[in-house]
């Protein structure tokens, strides 16, 4: 059962990120990378799986990297995000291969990878659809949301 702390820390988050839509691309791009370190590491360390850590790596550089790219280009365009969604699933194979203890577990800890990677990249989809035309509104009313929810 979750806390009531976590839920308040989670709408809070929430909010900051609506006035950080509203406030411009720079802030949201801040909001988003906070978002992206508590998604990887909430999802690699509820795994319990040996290898996680070198996951959590290749899934923050991969956010790192599509983040800082649909940044600087301020494009609506999902380019940076499949360009380097797609490598990072590779490597995050690679990795697994490259474990010393065995192939135990390696079916789990590849799923770990693959989505960490997924969920760290998937919040830049926020600061490419307001770069859009009408992007604002939709991403401040879908963050209301996550607040709400």
């Amino acid at each position: 059962m979750p806390s009531v702390q976590a839920s308040l820390a989670v709408a809070a988050l929430a909010g900051v990120l609506v006035l950080a839509s509203a406030s411009g691309s720079t802030l949201l791009a801040g909001g988003i990378a906070l978002v992206v370190l508590i998604f990887t590491l909430g999802a690699v360390g509820a795994a319990r799986v040996h290898s996680a850590r070198w996951s959590a790596v290749v899934a923050l550089l991969a956010a790192g990297g599509a983040l800082g790219w649909t940044w600087a280009e301020s494009t609506s365009d999902l380019t940076p995000i499949a360009a380097l969604l797609g490598p990072t699933l590779v490597l995050s194979i690679v990795v697994q291969l490259w474990r010393r203890d065995g192939r135990a577990g390696l079916t789990t800890s590849l799923a770990v990878a693959v989505t960490a990677s997924v969920l760290a990249v998937l919040p830049v989809t926020w600061l490419a659809l307001r770069e859009s035309s009408d992007g604002r509104y939709p991403v401040g009313l879908a963050l209301l949301g996550v607040g709400a929810v």
